[in-house]
């Protein structure tokens, strides 16, 4: 349910946020850690990791703003 109270934001910039910060969180906790292979992917023993620091961000920036739906 949106909440008229909080901003709305659409999809992409919702994306574009929680990874932006995700990733600063991860370089936070985890200075220096390789997250990524040569080909760019992610490395599988980070990836639980990341999970779990999107889905706190997600959180976070739920309790201000409401995602659009697409």
């Amino acid at each position: 349910m949106i909440n008229p109270n909080k901003i709305n934001l659409p999809s992409e910039t919702w994306v574009e946020l929680y990874a932006t910060l995700s990733g600063y969180v991860e370089d936070k906790c985890y200075p220096g850690r390789e997250t990524h292979d040569e080909n760019g992917e992610r490395i599988e023993e980070t990836e639980d990791d990341f999970i779990n620091i999107i889905n706190e961000v997600e959180e976070i920036i739920g309790t201000f703003f409401n995602k659009e739906q697409a």
